[in-house]
Protein backbone atom coordinates (compact mmCIF):
# COMPACT_ATOMS: atom_id res chain seq x y z
CA UNK A 1 0.00 0.00 0.00
CA UNK A 2 2.62 2.31 0.44
CA UNK A 3 4.64 1.39 -2.70
CA UNK A 4 1.24 2.19 -4.69
CA UNK A 5 0.75 5.32 -2.53
CA UNK A 6 4.12 6.57 -3.69
CA UNK A 7 3.41 5.77 -7.18
CA UNK A 8 0.13 7.28 -7.14
CA UNK A 9 1.79 10.64 -5.86
CA UNK A 10 4.19 11.00 -8.43
CA UNK A 11 1.64 9.75 -11.49
CA UNK A 12 4.77 8.31 -13.18
CA UNK A 13 3.59 4.14 -14.98
CA UNK A 14 4.78 1.35 -12.62
CA UNK A 15 5.90 -2.01 -13.83
CA UNK A 16 2.56 -3.27 -11.67
CA UNK A 17 3.29 -7.10 -12.45
CA UNK A 18 7.40 -6.40 -10.90
CA UNK A 19 5.60 -5.08 -7.63
CA UNK A 20 3.21 -8.28 -7.15
CA UNK A 21 6.08 -10.46 -7.69
CA UNK A 22 7.96 -8.39 -4.73
CA UNK A 23 5.05 -8.88 -2.94
CA UNK A 24 4.79 -12.36 -3.14
CA UNK A 25 9.01 -12.64 -2.53
CA UNK A 26 8.69 -10.81 0.76
CA UNK A 27 5.10 -13.33 1.73
CA UNK A 28 6.51 -16.40 1.19
CA UNK A 29 10.07 -15.13 2.65
CA UNK A 30 7.75 -13.84 5.79
CA UNK A 31 6.19 -17.39 5.83
CA UNK A 32 8.91 -20.19 5.36
CA UNK A 33 11.41 -18.14 7.61
CA UNK A 34 9.28 -15.28 9.54
CA UNK A 35 10.98 -12.83 8.14
CA UNK A 36 10.99 -10.75 4.75
CA UNK A 37 13.46 -10.40 2.13
CA UNK A 38 13.05 -6.73 2.11
CA UNK A 39 12.08 -6.61 -1.95
CA UNK A 40 8.99 -4.30 -0.89
CA UNK A 41 10.92 -1.91 2.13
CA UNK A 42 13.65 -1.56 -0.70
CA UNK A 43 12.10 -1.38 -3.84
CA UNK A 44 14.56 -3.74 -5.93
CA UNK A 45 15.46 -7.08 -6.59
CA UNK A 46 17.44 -8.04 -3.14
CA UNK A 47 20.57 -10.02 -3.76
CA UNK A 48 19.46 -10.72 -7.34
CA UNK A 49 16.54 -13.06 -6.58
CA UNK A 50 14.46 -12.09 -9.48
CA UNK A 51 17.09 -12.02 -12.01
CA UNK A 52 18.31 -15.55 -10.79
CA UNK A 53 14.09 -16.86 -11.35
CA UNK A 54 14.17 -15.46 -14.47
CA UNK A 55 17.49 -17.11 -15.73
CA UNK A 56 16.31 -20.76 -13.88
CA UNK A 57 13.22 -21.02 -15.71
CA UNK A 58 14.88 -20.75 -19.12
CA UNK A 59 17.36 -23.30 -18.00
CA UNK A 60 14.73 -25.71 -16.38
CA UNK A 61 11.98 -25.39 -18.92
CA UNK A 62 14.68 -26.13 -21.51
CA UNK A 63 16.20 -28.71 -19.67
CA UNK A 64 13.04 -30.62 -18.87
CA UNK A 65 12.09 -30.54 -22.58
CA UNK A 66 15.20 -31.26 -23.71
CA UNK A 67 16.81 -33.46 -20.77
CA UNK A 68 19.50 -34.90 -22.96
CA UNK A 69 20.60 -31.47 -23.02
CA UNK A 70 20.80 -30.56 -19.04
CA UNK A 71 24.83 -32.04 -18.61
CA UNK A 72 26.11 -29.85 -21.31
CA UNK A 73 24.02 -26.98 -20.94
CA UNK A 74 24.32 -26.60 -16.97
CA UNK A 75 28.16 -26.46 -17.53
CA UNK A 76 28.26 -24.17 -19.80
CA UNK A 77 25.13 -21.60 -18.02
CA UNK A 78 26.75 -21.89 -14.53
CA UNK A 79 29.91 -20.21 -15.87
CA UNK A 80 28.26 -17.62 -17.98
CA UNK A 81 27.73 -14.04 -16.51
CA UNK A 82 23.76 -12.90 -15.75
CA UNK A 83 23.15 -16.45 -15.40
CA UNK A 84 21.46 -15.93 -11.62
CA UNK A 85 24.14 -17.61 -9.79
CA UNK A 86 24.54 -14.67 -8.08
CA UNK A 87 20.80 -14.86 -7.06
CA UNK A 88 21.38 -18.46 -6.14
CA UNK A 89 24.28 -17.61 -3.80
CA UNK A 90 22.42 -15.28 -1.64
CA UNK A 91 19.44 -17.23 -1.39
CA UNK A 92 21.31 -19.90 -0.11
CA UNK A 93 23.26 -18.07 2.41
CA UNK A 94 20.20 -16.20 3.24
CA UNK A 95 18.38 -19.92 4.16
CA UNK A 96 21.71 -20.87 5.77
CA UNK A 97 21.93 -18.40 8.33
CA UNK A 98 17.66 -18.44 8.82
CA UNK A 99 18.03 -22.23 9.59
CA UNK A 100 20.89 -21.43 12.05
CA UNK A 101 18.95 -18.63 13.77
CA UNK A 102 15.54 -21.40 13.86
CA UNK A 103 17.87 -23.77 14.98
CA UNK A 104 18.22 -22.82 18.24
CA UNK A 105 14.03 -23.03 18.71
CA UNK A 106 14.15 -26.60 17.50
CA UNK A 107 12.57 -28.69 19.90
CA UNK A 108 10.91 -26.05 21.90
CA UNK A 109 7.64 -28.17 21.19
CA UNK A 110 6.08 -24.84 19.34
CA UNK A 111 2.43 -24.77 18.97
CA UNK A 112 -0.75 -23.15 16.70
CA UNK A 113 -1.87 -20.43 19.72
CA UNK A 114 1.93 -19.64 20.24
CA UNK A 115 1.06 -17.54 17.10
CA UNK A 116 2.20 -17.94 13.52
CA UNK A 117 4.72 -20.73 12.97
CA UNK A 118 7.16 -20.16 10.15
CA UNK A 119 7.60 -23.39 8.27
CA UNK A 120 11.09 -23.78 8.57
CA UNK A 121 10.43 -24.69 12.66
CA UNK A 122 8.02 -27.38 11.32
CA UNK A 123 10.39 -28.87 8.87
CA UNK A 124 13.14 -28.79 11.78
CA UNK A 125 10.50 -29.90 14.44
CA UNK A 126 10.01 -32.92 11.39
CA UNK A 127 13.49 -33.46 11.56
CA UNK A 128 13.82 -33.79 15.15
CA UNK A 129 10.83 -36.39 15.37
CA UNK A 130 12.05 -38.18 12.47
CA UNK A 131 16.33 -37.39 11.63
CA UNK A 132 16.55 -40.68 9.43
CA UNK A 133 13.52 -39.56 6.64
CA UNK A 134 13.70 -36.44 7.23
CA UNK A 135 17.45 -35.13 7.61
CA UNK A 136 18.80 -31.38 7.92
CA UNK A 137 19.74 -31.05 4.31
CA UNK A 138 15.89 -31.71 3.34
CA UNK A 139 15.22 -29.23 5.88
CA UNK A 140 16.87 -26.62 3.73
CA UNK A 141 16.06 -27.96 0.53
CA UNK A 142 12.29 -27.59 1.17
CA UNK A 143 12.86 -24.12 2.49
CA UNK A 144 14.15 -23.27 -0.36
CA UNK A 145 11.79 -25.35 -2.76
CA UNK A 146 9.06 -23.01 -1.00
CA UNK A 147 10.79 -19.72 -2.32
CA UNK A 148 11.67 -20.70 -5.61
CA UNK A 149 8.01 -21.86 -6.21
CA UNK A 150 6.00 -19.37 -3.96
CA UNK A 151 6.96 -15.89 -6.27
CA UNK A 152 6.66 -15.72 -9.44
CA UNK A 153 4.04 -18.27 -9.69
CA UNK A 154 1.54 -16.00 -7.23
CA UNK A 155 2.71 -12.89 -8.99
CA UNK A 156 1.80 -14.05 -12.59
CA UNK A 157 -1.64 -14.74 -11.00
CA UNK A 158 -2.10 -11.36 -9.34
CA UNK A 159 -1.00 -9.73 -12.54
CA UNK A 160 -3.52 -11.63 -14.56
CA UNK A 161 -6.51 -10.68 -12.16
CA UNK A 162 -5.39 -6.81 -12.36
CA UNK A 163 -4.89 -6.69 -15.87
CA UNK A 164 -8.19 -8.49 -16.43
CA UNK A 165 -9.91 -6.14 -13.84
CA UNK A 166 -8.02 -3.13 -15.91
CA UNK A 167 -9.53 -3.88 -18.81
CA UNK A 168 -13.57 -4.68 -17.51
CA UNK A 169 -14.22 -1.67 -15.50
CA UNK A 170 -17.96 -3.27 -15.29
CA UNK A 171 -16.26 -5.79 -13.44
CA UNK A 172 -14.51 -3.62 -11.15
CA UNK A 173 -17.68 -1.84 -9.70
CA UNK A 174 -19.37 -5.23 -9.31
CA UNK A 175 -16.48 -6.05 -7.06
CA UNK A 176 -16.30 -3.17 -4.79
CA UNK A 177 -19.49 -3.28 -4.22
CA UNK A 178 -19.15 -6.80 -2.74
CA UNK A 179 -16.08 -5.72 -1.08
CA UNK A 180 -17.58 -2.55 0.43
CA UNK A 181 -20.46 -4.65 1.46
CA UNK A 182 -18.53 -7.13 3.36
CA UNK A 183 -16.15 -4.08 4.82
CA UNK A 184 -19.21 -2.76 6.07
CA UNK A 185 -19.80 -5.82 8.39
CA UNK A 186 -16.63 -6.39 9.47
CA UNK A 187 -14.53 -5.90 12.66
CA UNK A 188 -11.45 -5.42 10.83
CA UNK A 189 -12.09 -2.76 8.37
CA UNK A 190 -9.01 -1.85 7.02
CA UNK A 191 -8.18 -5.56 5.87
CA UNK A 192 -10.59 -8.23 5.17
CA UNK A 193 -9.36 -11.76 6.55
CA UNK A 194 -9.08 -14.78 4.22
CA UNK A 195 -11.87 -16.28 6.05
CA UNK A 196 -14.11 -13.18 5.14
CA UNK A 197 -12.38 -13.12 1.45
CA UNK A 198 -13.91 -16.61 1.12
CA UNK A 199 -17.39 -15.94 1.42
CA UNK A 200 -17.09 -13.59 -1.25
CA UNK A 201 -18.53 -15.52 -4.38
CA UNK A 202 -18.03 -12.19 -6.87
CA UNK A 203 -14.46 -12.09 -5.59
CA UNK A 204 -13.72 -15.63 -6.14
CA UNK A 205 -15.47 -15.77 -9.04
CA UNK A 206 -13.12 -13.08 -10.58
CA UNK A 207 -10.14 -14.80 -9.38
CA UNK A 208 -10.77 -17.82 -10.95
CA UNK A 209 -12.10 -16.65 -13.74
CA UNK A 210 -8.55 -14.97 -14.43
CA UNK A 211 -6.66 -17.90 -13.84
CA UNK A 212 -8.77 -19.80 -15.94
CA UNK A 213 -7.99 -17.38 -18.39
CA UNK A 214 -4.31 -16.91 -17.04
CA UNK A 215 -2.90 -20.17 -15.89
CA UNK A 216 0.67 -19.46 -14.80
CA UNK A 217 2.14 -22.95 -15.97
CA UNK A 218 2.38 -22.84 -19.88
CA UNK A 219 3.65 -26.54 -20.37
CA UNK A 220 2.08 -29.71 -20.27
CA UNK A 221 2.10 -31.89 -17.11
CA UNK A 222 3.61 -34.69 -18.66
CA UNK A 223 2.50 -38.60 -17.31
CA UNK A 224 3.93 -42.14 -19.04
CA UNK A 225 1.29 -44.72 -20.17
CA UNK A 226 1.32 -47.10 -17.87
CA UNK A 227 1.91 -51.15 -19.26
CA UNK A 228 -0.46 -52.62 -21.38
CA UNK A 229 -0.79 -49.18 -23.29
CA UNK A 230 -3.77 -46.74 -23.23
CA UNK A 231 -6.59 -45.71 -24.91
CA UNK A 232 -7.50 -41.79 -24.88
CA UNK A 233 -10.09 -40.35 -26.24
CA UNK A 234 -10.25 -43.04 -29.25
CA UNK A 235 -6.49 -42.82 -29.81
CA UNK A 236 -4.20 -45.93 -28.77
CA UNK A 237 -1.03 -45.13 -26.86
CA UNK A 238 1.84 -47.60 -26.13
CA UNK A 239 2.83 -48.10 -22.84
CA UNK A 240 6.30 -45.76 -22.14
CA UNK A 241 4.74 -43.34 -24.31
CA UNK A 242 4.58 -39.63 -22.65
CA UNK A 243 1.29 -38.10 -22.72
CA UNK A 244 -0.08 -35.10 -21.12
CA UNK A 245 -2.75 -32.36 -21.69
CA UNK A 246 -1.60 -28.16 -21.65
CA UNK A 247 -3.29 -26.23 -19.10
CA UNK A 248 -4.44 -23.02 -21.49
CA UNK A 249 -5.78 -26.02 -24.05
CA UNK A 250 -8.28 -27.06 -21.14
CA UNK A 251 -8.95 -23.79 -20.02
CA UNK A 252 -10.38 -22.72 -23.30
CA UNK A 253 -12.48 -25.59 -24.41
CA UNK A 254 -15.49 -24.42 -25.31
CA UNK A 255 -17.32 -28.07 -24.87
CA UNK A 256 -16.65 -27.16 -21.49
CA UNK A 257 -17.15 -23.10 -20.66
CA UNK A 258 -19.35 -22.69 -23.89
CA UNK A 259 -18.86 -20.33 -27.04
CA UNK A 260 -17.09 -17.45 -25.18
CA UNK A 261 -14.75 -19.44 -23.64
CA UNK A 262 -11.69 -17.08 -24.53
CA UNK A 263 -13.66 -13.72 -23.22
CA UNK A 264 -12.97 -12.61 -19.33
CA UNK A 265 -17.12 -12.84 -17.35
CA UNK A 266 -16.95 -14.23 -14.00
CA UNK A 267 -19.98 -14.24 -13.75
CA UNK A 268 -20.22 -17.89 -15.35
CA UNK A 269 -19.16 -19.55 -12.07
CA UNK A 270 -21.96 -17.88 -10.81
CA UNK A 271 -25.23 -18.75 -13.18
CA UNK A 272 -23.93 -22.16 -13.79
CA UNK A 273 -25.74 -25.11 -13.01
CA UNK A 274 -24.59 -28.33 -11.17
CA UNK A 275 -23.91 -30.03 -14.18
CA UNK A 276 -22.03 -27.43 -16.08
CA UNK A 277 -20.13 -26.40 -13.13
CA UNK A 278 -18.93 -29.79 -12.17
CA UNK A 279 -18.12 -29.95 -15.78
CA UNK A 280 -15.92 -26.49 -16.14
CA UNK A 281 -14.40 -27.89 -12.99
CA UNK A 282 -13.26 -30.79 -14.37
CA UNK A 283 -11.23 -28.69 -17.08
CA UNK A 284 -9.95 -26.03 -14.46
CA UNK A 285 -6.96 -26.57 -13.25
CA UNK A 286 -4.75 -23.89 -12.69
CA UNK A 287 -2.53 -25.47 -9.38
CA UNK A 288 -2.79 -28.98 -11.33
CA UNK A 289 -4.47 -31.95 -10.22
CA UNK A 290 -4.28 -35.20 -8.23
CA UNK A 291 -0.64 -36.11 -7.99
CA UNK A 292 0.40 -32.89 -9.80
CA UNK A 293 -1.92 -30.22 -7.66
CA UNK A 294 0.60 -27.65 -6.34
CA UNK A 295 1.33 -28.43 -2.35
CA UNK A 296 1.27 -24.40 -2.06
CA UNK A 297 -1.80 -23.52 -3.48
CA UNK A 298 -3.27 -22.43 -0.37
CA UNK A 299 -0.66 -20.21 0.41
CA UNK A 300 -0.98 -18.70 -2.95
CA UNK A 301 -5.07 -18.30 -2.22
CA UNK A 302 -4.30 -16.47 0.78
CA UNK A 303 -1.98 -14.40 -0.97
CA UNK A 304 -4.36 -13.69 -3.53
CA UNK A 305 -7.96 -13.22 -1.26
CA UNK A 306 -5.99 -10.58 0.96
CA UNK A 307 -4.25 -8.42 -1.35
CA UNK A 308 -7.10 -8.16 -4.14
CA UNK A 309 -9.52 -6.17 -2.11
CA UNK A 310 -7.28 -4.41 -0.72
CA UNK A 311 -5.59 -3.26 -4.24
CA UNK A 312 -9.36 -2.49 -5.72
CA UNK A 313 -10.45 -0.80 -2.65
CA UNK A 314 -8.16 1.62 -2.41
CA UNK A 315 -6.59 2.65 -5.93
CA UNK A 316 -7.64 2.28 -9.68
CA UNK A 317 -5.05 1.25 -12.27
CA UNK A 318 -5.01 2.78 -15.59
CA UNK A 319 -3.20 0.84 -18.62
CA UNK A 320 -0.32 2.95 -20.01
CA UNK A 321 -1.82 1.43 -23.92
CA UNK A 322 -5.09 -0.57 -23.22
CA UNK A 323 -5.01 -0.59 -27.15
CA UNK A 324 -1.76 -3.51 -26.71
CA UNK A 325 -2.53 -6.78 -25.57
CA UNK A 326 -0.69 -8.48 -22.89
CA UNK A 327 2.77 -9.99 -23.33
CA UNK A 328 4.18 -12.63 -22.38
CA UNK A 329 7.16 -15.27 -22.39
CA UNK A 330 6.53 -19.05 -21.27
CA UNK A 331 9.48 -20.68 -20.33
CA UNK A 332 7.46 -23.20 -18.22
CA UNK A 333 5.24 -20.20 -16.23
CA UNK A 334 3.75 -18.19 -18.82
CA UNK A 335 4.61 -14.68 -17.19
CA UNK A 336 3.51 -11.15 -18.23
CA UNK A 337 6.29 -8.99 -19.75
CA UNK A 338 4.56 -5.30 -20.13
CA UNK A 339 1.96 -4.87 -17.49
CA UNK A 340 2.28 -1.30 -17.32
CA UNK A 341 0.16 1.44 -15.94
CA UNK A 342 -0.83 4.43 -13.89
CA UNK A 343 -1.76 4.16 -10.02
CA UNK A 344 -4.08 6.08 -8.70
CA UNK A 345 -5.76 6.31 -5.16
CA UNK A 346 -8.95 6.47 -4.48
CA UNK A 347 -11.23 8.70 -2.21
CA UNK A 348 -11.91 6.98 0.60
CA UNK A 349 -15.35 5.07 0.57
Amino acid sequence: MQRLDESSDTGVVVNLGDWLQKYAFDVIGNITFGKRFGFLDHGEDIGGLIQALEKRRVFTSLSGVYPFLHGLTFRVMSRLPGSGAAGFAYLSEFGQAELARHKAKAGLSLQADDGPIPQVDRFLNGHSEKPESFPMHAVLAHSMGNIFAGSDTTGISLTAIVNNLCRNPETVEKLRAEIEGHVSNTRSPEALTFKEAQSMPYLNAVIKESLRLHPATGLPLFRKVPAGGASIIGQYFPEGATVGINTWVAHYNEDAFGPDAPIFRPERWLEADSRQLSLMEQYNFPFGLGARNCLGKNISMLEMSKVIPQLIRNFDFQLEDPTQPLQCENFWFVKQTNFRCQVIRRKAP
